[in-house]
């Protein structure tokens, strides 16, 4: 999603009458960089994330063999197919032809896009994420782009934010249904939209003809 707003983006900068499909995005636990991201799971959680990533991935492809059956043997696929990596290189690769896995995790980065988002969009991310740690997160992006806004907190792991429930009787030791990142994107978008909303009729304000009587 990030990579379509940013090619959206660019989009409007080659044609002015381009009409971009969001006013506002939001990207969480944002890794911008595919290959990178394989990389790191595979280095620093390989009997973990990285295991697990890929066993979903196999599983998935076992559950829908029917719809490739056309085209690929895909129970004699899934054979070789113990990670990520094989499931790209094996599958990914075979139905869509003319790309490499190396060009498929590029493809699917959106680390330059993001320099082209034309709206306002807010990035959040944890410092203690461990599936997208600090040394990835694009710290320089806002000076490159003034629509990003790059919000980061100390804690929060990955797609986590977990607040306690104050109206169970456990107390903290309860989560609420409602994460804290839930109630930060809201509060964002909101907030942009009215932005939005005002610089838009400070714009038709200043388009309409004074009537002089």
């Amino acid at each position: 999603m990030s990579r379509y707003v940013g090619q959206h983006g660019a989009k409007g900068r080659e044609d002015p009458n381009h009409k971009q499909p969001f006013k506002v995005a939001v990207s969480v636990s944002l890794n911008a960089d595919g290959h990178q991201a394989i990389n790191h799971l595979k280095t620093n959680y390989p009997n973990t994330y990285y295991a697990i990533v890929s066993r979903k991935l196999i599983s998935l492809l076992d559950r829908h063999k029917e719809v490739f059956a056309k085209e690929l043997d895909v129970p004699e696929l899934l054979k070789s197919i113990k990670t990520v990596e094989d499931y790209d290189r094996e599958f990914t690769c075979k139905v869509n032809p003319g790309i490499s896995s190396e060009s498929y995790y590029l493809d699917h980065s959106c680390k330059e896009d993001l320099v082209q988002v034309s709206i306002p969009m807010l990035l959040l991310n944890a410092l203690d994420d461990p599936l997208v740690p600090k040394e990835f997160i694009p710290y320089d992006l806002p000076q490159k782009n003034p629509n990003i806004f790059l919000a980061l907190t100390k804690h929060g792991g990955h797609l986590g934010w977990a607040q306690h429930d104050e109206s169970a009787s456990l107390g903290l030791f309860v989560p609420s249904n409602v994460h804290w990142h839930d109630l930060a994107i809201l509060d964002f978008i909101a907030s942009a939209l009215t932005v939005l909303e005002e610089e838009e009729n400070l714009k038709g304000s200043k388009e309409r003809p004074i009537e002089i009587s």
